[in-house]
């Protein structure tokens, strides 16, 4: 997706379904979600795809977004930990800087796995990137009703999940 059609897109706060057909559009596409987000965001990814999440922009953003007031905040929820540590993954850093403002959580394994990723802002804005082996991806940046769906299983999921203690342990 032409870096045009995501800033007219969010200019307009549009009901228009945009698709993103690679990762570093995808990734370009999330950080102007969350840019544009009020209050909260929502993460879904079952190891927070480094080629999406895991980039000096992203970081800025999420950053950003978390300091700007004190009620903004991130909530991750990530299939394991384990990647997150291999690959160094910054997000995983920033959350434990943040740790009052962005949480991540390991998805409780009686939870069946989905295949997915998506991302949800407020209660209006999602992204969806429907297999996680797949580049395409949808985004809306103005659909409460579809939003709606994706936040009942992330909502649902994050009471029944917990944290790790190694995703809460500084780095020395």
């Amino acid at each position: 997706m032409p870096k045009e059609a995501t800033e007219k897109a969010t200019a307009e706060k549009s009901t228009e379904v945009v698709t993103t057909t690679s990762l570093q559009e995808s990734s370009e596409t999330i950080a102007e979600l969350i840019r544009i987000a009020k209050l909260t965001v929502y993460i879904y990814s079952p190891s927070l795809t480094p080629r999406i999440f895991n980039t000096n922009r992203m970081l800025d953003i999420c950053q950003e977004f978390a300091l700007r007031r004190p009620q903004n905040k991130i909530d991750i929820l990530v299939d394991e930990a384990s990647q997150l540590h291999k690959v160094d993954h910054q997000l995983l850093k920033l959350s434990q800087r943040c740790s009052s403002r962005i949480a991540i959580k390991i998805i409780n394994s009686e939870i069946p796995k989905r295949g997915d990723e998506f991302v949800c802002i407020d209660k209006n804005g999602y992204f969806h990137r429907p297999s996680t082996g797949h580049v395409e991806a949808h985004c809306c940046f103005d659909n409460a009703q579809k939003t709606a769906e994706f936040l009942k299983f992330f909502h649902e999921s994050w009471e029944l999940s917990a944290s790790d203690s190694n995703l809460r342990s500084m780095l020395l």
